[in-house]
Formats: C-alpha cells, sequence, structure tokens
C-alpha cells in the first residue's frame, strides 16, 4: 500500500469503526453492515503487513454479521412491548465449556500456524483471532459477557497494532477497548434477558 493512502485508510478505519462500536453499544441492528464495510477497510490495512489472524479475522467477522442480521431480527420481534430494552440471553454451561476450548485449543493451533508464516507477533495476533471468534459468536447470540472478551481482545490488539507499526488501528482499539466498557455498562443497565 502507498503511503499516500495509508493514512486515509487509518482515518475511514477510525471513522466507521466508530460508527461500528456506537451502533453496538446502542444495540441497534445496523451495526452488522457497519461491520462489513469496517472488515474490509481493515483488510485492506492488514494484508501487507502480513498480520494474518487479525486479516483471517475480518473474514470471520463480515460472515457473523450475517448471522447478526439473522439473530438479531429474531430478538427484535421478541422486544416488541418491552420498551425497546436490549435483549439479553444468559450464557448457558455447554456454550462456555465450547468457548473455552475453542480459545485453549484454536489459540494452540493458531499460534503454530501463523508462526509458520511468519506472522511478525504471533502469540498475540493468535489470541486476538481466537478471542474475536468467540466474542462475536456470544456477540451474536446477545451474551452481556462478550463484552469482557472484547475488552481484552482490544487490550491485546492495541499491543499487537504498535509492534507491527499500525498507528491508525492502535488508536482505533484504544477507543474500542474503553468503549466495550461503556458497552457492557450500557447493555448491563439496559437489557433484559429472555
Amino acid at each position: 500500500m502507498t503511503m499516500d493512502l495509508k493514512p486515509i485508510l487509518d482515518i475511514a478505519a477510525l471513522v466507521v469503526g466508530t460508527l461500528f462500536l456506537v451502533l453496538q453499544i446502542l444495540h441497534h441492528k445496523w451495526m452488522w453492515p457497519v461491520d462489513i464495510v469496517s472488515c474490509i477497510i481493515l483488510l485492506v490495512i492488514y494484508i501487507p503487513d502480513r498480520v494474518w489472524g487479525l486479516s483471517i479475522l475480518q473474514f470471520y467477522y463480515m460472515v457473523m454479521a450475517v448471522v447478526g442480521i439473522f439473530s438479531w431480527n429474531r430478538d427484535e420481534e421478541l422486544n416488541a412491548g418491552r420498551d425497546k430494552k436490549i435483549i439479553m440471553h444468559r450464557l448457558t454451561a455447554p456454550v462456555a465449556l465450547c468457548s473455552l476450548a475453542i480459545l485453549i485449543v484454536g489459540f494452540a493451533v493458531t499460534y503454530l500456524i501463523l508462526s509458520h508464516f511468519n506472522d511478525p507477533a504471533p502469540v498475540p495476533d493468535a489470541l486476538v483471532l481466537v478471542l474475536g471468534i468467540v466474542a462475536t459468536w456470544w456477540l451474536t447470540r446477545s451474551y452481556p459477557g462478550q463484552w469482557i472478551l472484547w475488552i481484552i481482545a482490544d487490550g491485546i490488539s492495541v499491543y499487537l497494532s504498535l509492534e507491527v507499526g499500525l498507528r491508525g488501528p492502535a488508536l482505533l482499539y484504544v477507543f474500542y477497548t474503553v468503549s466495550s466498557i461503556a458497552g457492557y455498562i450500557n447493555w448491563r443497565k439496559n437489557g433484559v434477558f429472555v
């Protein structure tokens, strides 16, 4: 990528990513199409710098955005007559155990693959990848615990972005980390379990 385009892409990622996060905090279904646009921008940033874990994660986010559209449309029907409360679901023991297995096995496998392909920072990249996979799955199901996973993943993403010299995405992930805390508070305050 030419250096002339990089600052524009960094700004676009920050603007679109901020819009996505605001819509996510508000539990608004338009967050999913905005997420797809954000992923495309971040792919253009990450691929030339060989940040493979975050690149793969963008593809996953786009697929899960489609899943989220259908899942949240169903929740919107459940929300009828509830004063537009945020619909949340309780995390079950089987989902928690499956998630833990994905985190452990996924990290080990992803680390080995990323190391093989000379990822510049395979440990944080693998961590962000598996945390993002589980957090997005939880987001499509409206588990409030997804915010905790995002706080951890976004914090690691700040470090990862700085480690590979991507200051624009690092700033975006600082904002995401702080906003994830606000999102968790908002969902707990304005949500209802169904």
